[in-house]
């Protein structure tokens, strides 16, 4: 239910959806919305200087500095307004996720290539195949094999699993500082 409520509120759904959601009535969905803003300050504050920024610049920009251009945010047309709004806000979120998963990723694959270079003491050809650097590697047993999200999935052989899962957790958690 926390997770609804969460993801209703960062999204802009209003009580109705929430109560239609979590099979409430409207008072309790309203409740709740209110208890988990008061709980979290900061969301309202974020969310409304989300939208603030956007107007000024017409812009998102993710916590790692990307852009994407927010059209109808300054729109005189209050449903366009809206959903531009929600937009915004929605766009910094994944965005923002999207960056962290890729500098882990990177992190993640550099680290290791090293680990393997270690752990084998010899040169290995780089294998040229679709994804490059994704797949190298394969030669010891060690494979991506999805993205889902914030989730990285992993073909590791039964040796390599501490070294490995050591590696990914490290990468994943300090990707970058938060507060």
């Amino acid at each position: 239910n926390a997770k609804r409520i969460c993801y209703a509120v960062i999204y802009g759904a209003g009580p109705k959806l929430v109560a239609m959601e979590q099979n409430c009535p409207l008072s309790e969905a309203r409740r709740m919305m209110e208890t988990f803003l008061k709980t979290y300050p900061g969301i309202t504050r974020f969310i409304t200087d989300v939208k603030k920024s956007t107007k000024e610049m017409g812009y998102i920009e993710t916590m790692l500095g990307r852009r994407r251009a927010v059209d109808g945010i300054t729109s005189l047309d209050e449903t366009v307004r809206l959903k531009a709004e929600r937009q915004a806000v929605n766009s910094v979120c994944q965005g923002s996720a999207a960056d962290l998963i890729k500098l882990a990723m990177v992190n993640i694959f550099h680290q290791l290539d090293e680990l393997t270079a270690e752990a084998f003491k010899q040169v290995r050809k780089v294998k040229s195949n679709p994804g490059g650097g994704l797949y190298r590697q394969q030669d010891i047993g060690l494979r991506f094999l999805l993205q889902i999200h914030d989730e990285l999935l992993f073909e590791v052989k039964e040796d390599y699993v501490d070294a490995v899962s050591s590696v990914i957790k490290n990468c994943m958690e300090n990707a970058v500082s938060l507060k």
